[in-house]
């Protein structure tokens, strides 16, 4: 079993937690300002008294590094572990990092100040650590407890406990497949937190998937649909949520007692991945170009979130002009516009637009370039644009933006968020997007995926 690592301020409950789960889970409870009494044979007050802050700190690392060798502990963390970053990687290799993130107005209203040397000062000392560590804490954790009450966050404890001993088994299904990053993506994120996940590419050609759906039911815990099959799976369902429904597209299925349920995340993850560039579609004017699944997908999203207008460009009028269609039925307030791809089009759209979106496959490796990119000139200076191509990472789409100084989205940010949001469903539980985005990242950049 691997260990459960709780961090947070003093006084955040990191040690009536970790008591209770580790008795209730019949785990072992380290604590390590505890450990370090005990090797030094003072208490943490007359170590900063007789030593100084470094002093504490080095020992604090090697206390970190006596438990990262331990298994099936319950570990709770001194405030200031998250310092350094030696620690945390030691604690994280074979632990589950679980930040307790209580109110400081509610830790100041009970903390005994006595018995901890940074609050000396006085109890405000505690809005001075939460400004200095509260990133960092985010920045480690794969999950955050908001502990607003003992009960509550046990309760949240024992889904987490119940996920690290979960065996997940996973795949993608499509055609082609090989090319697919799922696996690298998912079990990034979900080797971490569970205590076996296994993720296949499985080739189910377009038409066939009644043929491989019993196998599917038998085998795996839920799995990634990706082109051709992101409607044709709809009928194999037990149920789908609301997006999935809108869009009439699927790319999640998990399963149920009852089959498998049908979800989709990619339109939340990109709305994420826009979210955390700083930017909204709420009152933008939203230019999609294509009107494929993904670019339908993301321009009824954008609908959905108050953009001003949705403005879809593509070959074949029709299509667009079903998607513009299916936006004016759920939000009448939008406005919509359609238009073809020829350059004209793109640059008189571009002239008006706020965040302009490449949902077509032009650029991607080993299909079509763009005619020209020169269209990309007449945007605002302020615009922000978005390529859905991860392969390669810098499209000559996403170079031209480079270029005029745009801010500019890849896709690989979309394919992470969305594929985390659909691990959030495999596993019922949230997960610290922060922390895990990078872990990601991180992967796919070690196995050199992606630079």
């Amino acid at each position: 079993m691997k260990n459960i690592v709780l961090i947070g301020l003093p006084g955040s409950g990191k040690t009536t937690i970790g008591q209770q789960v580790a008795k209730s889970s019949n785990m072992r409870y380290l604590d390590l300002d505890e450990w370090i009494e005990e090797q030094e044979g003072a208490s943490i007050p007359d170590l900063f008294a007789s030593y100084g802050e470094p002093y504490f700190r080095m020992m604090e690392t090697k206390a970190a590094q006596y438990a990262s060798a331990q298994t099936s502990a319950v570990i709770s963390c001194g405030g200031g572990i998250v310092l350094k970053q030696e620690n945390m990687h030691m604690l994280g290799a074979g632990g589950i990092i679980v930040f307790i993130d209580r109110d400081p107005a509610a830790i100041i209203s009970d903390i005994d100040t006595q018995h901890r040397p940074l609050l000396k000062s006085g109890a405000d000392k505690i809005w001075e650590l939460y400004r200095e560590r509260y990133d960092l804490y985010r920045t480690y954790a794969d999950y955050i407890i908001k502990n607003d009450s003992i009960a509550a966050s046990l309760d949240d404890m024992e889904s987490i406990l119940a996920i690290a001993k979960r065996s997940l088994e996973l795949a993608v299904i499509g055609d082609p497949i090989s090319h697919s990053l799922s696996p690298e993506i998912h079990l990034a994120a979900l080797k971490r937190i569970c205590g076996h996940a296994s993720y296949e590419r499985i080739k189910i050609e377009k038409g066939k998937i009644g043929d491989h759906i019993d196998r599917l039911q038998r085998y795996y815990d839920g799995f990634n649909i990706t082109m051709p099959h992101k409607a044709d799976i709809i009928p194999y369902l037990n149920d789908m949520d609301t997006d999935a429904r809108i869009y009439h597209s699927v790319n999640t299925a998990v399963k149920t007692d009852r089959g498998f349920d049908g979800y989709n995340t990619d339109g939340i993850g990109f709305a994420s991945m826009v979210r955390d560039a700083g930017y909204a579609f709420e009152d933008k004017r939203i230019t999609v170009m294509g009107a494929g699944g993904a670019a339908g997908t993301i321009a009824i999203k954008a609908a959905a979130e108050g953009a001003e207008l949705v403005r879809i460009l593509a070959r074949k009028e029709e299509q667009a002009q079903r998607i513009a269609n299916k936006i004016g039925e759920l939000y009448p307030n939008v406005q919509t516009e359609c238009a073809d791809m020829s350059i004209d089009s793109r640059t008189a759209a571009c002239k008006t637009t706020d965040i302009l979106i490449n949902g077509t496959p032009l650029g991607m490796h080993g299909a079509e370039e763009f005619d020209t990119l020169d269209f990309m000139e007449a945007l605002p200076k302020d615009a922000l644009t978005c390529d859905l191509i991860y392969h390669p990472m810098k499209t000559m789409f996403y170079l031209k933006a480079e270029a005029l100084g745009l801010k500019v989205l890849g896709g690989i940010g979309m394919l992470i968020d969305q594929a985390l949001i659909a691990d959030e469903l495999y596993i019922g539980h949230k997960l610290n997007m922060q922390s895990i985005q990078k872990r990601v990242i991180d992967t796919l950049i070690r196995k050199e995926i992606i630079s």
